[in-house]
């Protein structure tokens, strides 16, 4: 009876680690560089990129939802932040969170924007008027490894699917590309390397089996 029990409890224990646990992900830059693993639940894609500026990595919405700007600018002109960064979280798939200094309490004077995975004017525009954060990090943290991209500089993404490492590219790189042969959802079971972004984008469509046109 006992050993019955063992078992059930076992194998319940490993269903719902298996529940929780439906995407993870790791990379690491050798020579002293950092490292950086993670694990998300059902719902979420696993993320980590490891670069010569630095590691990240986080559970970002499996698929991005469409989030008009006129909401994000209805969200700001009423000071409603809750629901500013619950759609910019959608939007671009990371956790985003905006919070008004007490220097500006108010947002008076918008300018136009886009609210696009790969389009960073309105994180800009926020980085100026108050306290942003992008998946833990500021603004400058992410701007630093944009320019460790393009420059040509190592790189590694790693993620369970092609789409969700192109997504990375995009929103690092400020460029965007879609997939147009092949399957954007191909599961990817390790880091795809490139120094610098053609060198990634090559990879990842050589490994994936996926033909990549920048837009």
């Amino acid at each position: 009876m006992l050993k019955k029990l063992i078992l059930i409890f076992s194998v319940i224990f490993i269903s719902a680690a298996a529940a929780w646990a439906q995407s993870s992900c790791s990379c690491e830059l050798g020579n002293g560089g950092c490292k950086a693993s993670q694990s998300c639940p059902a719902g979420y894609i696993a993320s980590c990129t490891c670069s010569a500026s630095g590691c990240a990595s986080s559970c970002n919405l499996e698929n991005l939802g469409e989030v008009a700007s006129g909401d994000i600018f209805s969200s700001l002109k009423n000071n409603d932040l809750r629901t500013l960064n619950r759609d910019l979280s959608r939007a671009y798939g990371k956790v985003v969170r905006f919070s008004l200094t007490d220097a500006s309490r108010e947002v008076k004077e918008i300018p136009a924007f886009s609210v696009r995975p790969y389009d960073w004017s309105i994180l800009e525009f926020l980085d100026q008027t108050g306290d942003l954060t992008i998946n833990g990090h500021k603004l400058s943290f992410w701007r630093t490894m944009r320019e460790s991209l393009l420059k040509g500089d190592e790189f590694q993404i790693c993620s369970n699917r092609a789409d969700a490492v192109l997504n990375e590219i995009s929103f690092l790189s400020g460029k965007k590309f879609s997939v147009v042969a092949g399957d954007a959802a191909t599961p990817l079971k390790g880091p795809i390397r490139g120094n610098g972004l053609y060198a990634l984008l090559s990879n990842l469509s050589e490994v994936a089996d996926i033909t990549i046109v920048e837009n």
